[in-house]
């Protein structure tokens, strides 16, 4: 999920696009390259009575393909980079 709290109509894509790599990075999916990822506005994302735990139904949303990226990633990335 990301915060919007500009209110804006889109977020900036590589913010859209880094959020779902995230998601990416933490789904059972994430070792098989590039993965689809759905993108929801809060609004279109609902939960029937009776769905098992974890699911959901989204009303809208479009798909965005990304390889998976893993907070620990980016730890290590910042890690090795050198100060300057």
């Amino acid at each position: 999920m990301v915060r919007n709290p500009d209110g804006r109509d889109r977020l900036p894509r590589e913010t859209e696009r880094f959020a779902a790599a995230l998601a990416a990075g933490y789904s059972k999916g994430r070792r098989g390259g590039q993965v689809a990822v759905h993108v929801a506005r809060a609004g279109d994302v609902s939960k029937r009575r009776g769905q098992p735990p974890g699911e959901v139904t989204l009303a809208r949303f479009r798909t965005v393909r990304v390889a998976p990226l893993r907070a620990e990633d980016l730890d290590a990335a910042a890690s090795s980079r050198e100060l300057p």
